[in-house]
């Protein structure tokens, strides 16, 4: 949605923020009523619709003292020319100095015209922007185009050694160019146009690096679908390649992981290699999961998010096909 559409459906939908704060209020009366429950604490009070710094509307509501600002909106200038896409989706902020930070965000766009000069297919809109923004004094340093040329580009994730991946939730066949890879962006400067073939071509979503191995752990969104780890030849340069693998259950062929399980479910697991983790064509759908539950890997239903947790696991989120459903799996390298 570009600025103008949000802003006058923003506008229409402003009285509702008054309720909305009434609800909250409500809410937190009930939870706190007859003392403080064991194991909560009081946070940082209740929520209350606040003024964007750029629009002057109540976009959200956050607790009192604090601010925000929006930026990087549909059709604003890009430093160097053109405008910002739309579709606005993952992201990962990165240090740059003092006071400084680098966003690099993902334009899950499809099949169009590539806005960067570093584009893989000149008949795909995707990509990545690239902003820089002054903690300091709440303005936008730099916004460029870092990559394009992709197909919607959903999820990726952030790299120990300071890059974003970002991945293509897609295995289309477009324009002569088979699409469905990642692709790697630097803080600075513009990202690789160039493929991560050997990292699989399947529908993406979220990855997740190992700072320890370098191994990358990677979800695919589809109805039926396996989970991924990369294991690069040289650690910390994907370019180099590596090998891919589907986890598998131990002594279970194709459990089926996407079923309502029990909280608390464990199990021990392998590795099962992909021997082709790339085809040129067009292909079907789930290509690399086929070979995986051909050895026995497990099945998950539309895997989403995927992160690095503090305690040294990675964590998966499955929505398990539907709206409002979902699990959240743990594994401990």
């Amino acid at each position: 949605m570009d600025r103008r559409s949000f802003l006058k459906s923003a506008a229409i939908t402003a009285s509702a923020a008054v309720p909305f704060t009434a609800f909250i209020a409500r809410a937190q009366a009930q939870d706190h009523k007859g003392g403080v429950r064991r194991g909560h604490t009081a946070g940082y009070g209740p929520l209350f619709p606040t003024l964007d710094r750029t629009t002057g509307l109540p976009l959200i509501a956050l607790p009192e003292g604090f601010r925000y600002v929006t930026f990087g909106w549909t059709g604003d200038p890009l430093d160097g020319g053109g405008l910002t896409p739309g579709v606005h989706d993952g992201m990962a902020a990165f240090a740059a100095g003092k006071g400084r930070v680098r966003l690099i965000r993902n334009h899950e766009r499809g099949p169009g015209t590539a806005f960067s000069s570093a584009a893989y297919n000149p008949a795909a809109g995707g990509g990545t922007v690239t902003m820089e923004f002054d903690t300091h004094t709440g303005d936008v340093i730099t916004m460029r185009d870092s990559l394009s040329g992709t197909i919607r580009n959903c999820a990726g994730g952030p790299t120990p050694w300071g890059t974003w991946l970002t991945c293509e939730e897609t295995t289309l066949f477009h324009a002569g160019m088979p699409h469905g890879y990642v692709f790697e962006v630097p803080v600075e400067g513009f990202g690789d146009p160039t493929p991560l073939k050997t990292m699989g071509r399947f529908s993406h979503e979220a990855v997740a690096v190992d700072p320890a191995t370098g191994y990358v752990y990677e979800t695919e969104d589809a109805g039926d679908c396996g989970f991924y780890r990369f294991v690069p030849a040289t650690p910390g340069r994907l370019s180099d390649g590596g090998e891919l693998f589907a986890l598998k259950v131990k002594n279970i062929n194709v459990a089926n992981l996407g079923a309502n399980l029990a909280n608390g479910s464990t199990y021990d697991v392998e590795w099962v290699p992909i021997a082709t983790p790339d085809a040129p064509g067009a292909i079907a759908g789930n290509f690399v999961w086929q070979q995986g539950r051909t050895l026995g890997a497990a099945r998950f239903a539309r895997l989403e998010g995927c992160w690095y947790g503090n305690d040294a696991k990675i964590y998966i989120v499955s929505t398990n096909g539907g709206i409002g459903q979902g699990q959240i799996w743990e594994y401990d390298p």
